[in-house]
């Protein structure tokens, strides 16, 4: 009896060690912003839940709200460039996207203290023209790879349940900082997902958890081989 108990305990024992659940990790990202009222909400919502998240900011916005790229700054959240006017890149000229470009970056270093590296085109829209402009302005540019269409409009409620339903490690979310209901779906999005055993992090710690090293004009929609900081496997 002795024996088949300390067989089942050493069965247990190696089974939770090579069976433990992998780690997951998401990047939570919002496009559009700084936007007055909606990223005040957003900052205090995230940092209740103690989130950083990775925010593509707009010159035009910087503007109307400098004071607000220092608080994202100063709360741990990381700075991206998301164009001036937001006009879609792929219909620029070389010269209006550099302008498009090193403008951006410039009002991210005036107002929040920071060089930005990393880049999200408006839209989504990019062709070899922009990525050689990154490349030249040493941002890798960054797309998603789970979309909440939050700027489509709609219940919060949908918005969430669209990305919980296709969230996989190493995944980039793409929600925008424009719209009070993303606030509430991107609540729920964190609640829910870190139930499912996913942690939120910023977009260049995800790429750092994927042993993946970004390089200006590089560009990525996901990490999927992020994992926990040295682990090991089992031999």
């Amino acid at each position: 009896m002795k024996r088949l108990i300390l067989a089942l305990l050493t069965m247990l024992v190696l089974t939770g060690t090579v069976c433990a659940a992998p780690a997951k990790y998401v990047a939570l990202t919002f496009d559009d912003g700084p936007s007055g009222n909606n990223t005040e909400a957003l900052l205090e919502m995230l940092q209740e839940r103690e989130v950083k998240a990775t925010f593509f900011l707009c010159g035009y916005r910087m503007e109307t709200y400098p004071e607000l790229v220092g608080k994202l700054r100063e709360a741990g959240h990381e700075l991206g460039v998301h164009g001036y006017s937001h006009t879609c890149f792929d219909v620029l000229c070389r010269e209006e996207l550099q302008k498009e470009l090193q403008g951006t970056a410039d009002q991210i270093r005036e107002f929040g203290g920071t060089q930005p590296v990393l880049l999200r085109p408006p839209c989504g829209a990019w062709n070899e023209s922009v990525r050689e402009t990154a490349r030249e302005a040493g941002l890798t540019v960054i797309l998603w790879s789970a979309d909440s269409l939050d700027w489509q409009g709609g219940e919060a409620e949908d918005m969430a349940q669209r990305v919980c339903d296709q969230a996989k490690n190493g995944d980039i979310i793409l929600m925008h900082d424009m719209y009070a209901y993303s606030v509430e779906a991107a609540a729920q999005i964190i609640d829910r997902l870190r139930e499912q055993g996913f942690t939120f992090v910023t977009v260049s710690e995800l790429a750092e958890l994927a042993d993946c090293t970004m390089q200006p004009g590089d560009v990525f929609s996901q990490f999927s081989g992020a994992h926990a900081p040295n682990q090991g496997t089992v031999p």
